[in-house]
């Protein structure tokens, strides 16, 4: 989902995400740009520019580069790596933030994205439960 179906996501999720597109590249390549809009913070609309960093098939992860947008305002460097992994016939998805502030009055990207990350992984597990059924 987060690699190669990305575009999905408004679909699934259109509470949360307005809309994804693809700028430059091709969708889950490392270097491919995506502009995103989506909504934190109560309704508040933040642009994203991102591309693929890394990305390692066999840990299943892979991270993204913010390089425009909202986010850039804050943040002089952000990376956020998603990483899925399987204990038993549990899944998890685990999200890790590496940024740099733009100065020291700037919150953490946790105060705003934890409760985003959290519904948005809740709405998609939902719908790929739902799919199964």
């Amino acid at each position: 989902m987060w690699r190669s179906k990305k575009y999905d996501l408004p679909r699934i999720c259109p509470d949360d995400i307005q809309s994804i597109q693809l700028l430059t590249g091709h969708w889950g390549a490392v270097g491919g740009i995506v502009l995103t809009h989506f909504f934190v913070d109560g309704g508040a609309l933040i642009s994203e520019e991102s591309h693929i960093v890394a990305l390692d098939k066999d840990n299943k992860s892979l991270t993204y580069s913010v390089c425009g947008g909202d986010l850039k305002k804050q943040y002089k460097e952000m990376y956020i790596t998603v990483q899925a992994t399987t204990k038993g016939e549990t899944n998890f998805l685990t999200w890790i933030y590496e940024y740099e502030k733009v100065n020291e009055e700037v919150s953490g990207p946790q105060d705003k994205l934890e409760e985003f990350v959290t519904r948005l992984t809740n709405t998609i597990d939902a719908h790929f439960l739902k799919e199964m059924n």
